[in-house]
């Protein structure tokens, strides 16, 4: 496995994404500022645990426009993030971890078809 820490554009436009999009990771009193502080720190921790470079956040959040990025493009920006933070063994138990689900849920709701798909799976809608 390799890991890198993802350039500013792709924490801003995640972060920016889920704030247009109200993902839940916002309304627990996170400031969006804090929440892309908070990740990039993280990919910056598991490069260095992977690494031990030394390498030290320096990230400051920047708004996007994100709001016509797509919800698959932003699942794939989520699986990005998360492989390059998943090797530090803090990861999967942190408030960055989770804030990326929220991220991520959010954009799966938001997949075409997803509200119109059934809830459950009978033989009827399988």
């Amino acid at each position: 496995m390799s890991s890198f820490i993802v350039p500013d554009f792709h924490i801003d436009t995640l972060v920016s994404w889920a704030v247009a999009h109200k993902a839940p990771a916002f309304f627990t009193g996170v400031d969006p500022r804090e929440l892309a502080r908070m990740l990039h720190a993280a990919n910056v921790v598991a490069v260095n645990y992977r690494y031990g470079h030394g390498e030290k956040p320096d990230y400051v959040f920047s708004f996007r426009d994100a709001r016509s990025v797509s919800p698959v493009q932003i699942l794939k920006a989520c699986d990005c993030f998360e492989y390059q933070c998943s090797g530090d063994p803090t990861w999967a138990n942190s408030h960055a971890a989770r804030a990326l689900d929220a991220i991520r849920g959010t954009a799966t709701r938001a997949l075409p078809g997803y509200d119109e798909a059934a809830w459950t799976l009978d033989e009827v809608t399988a």
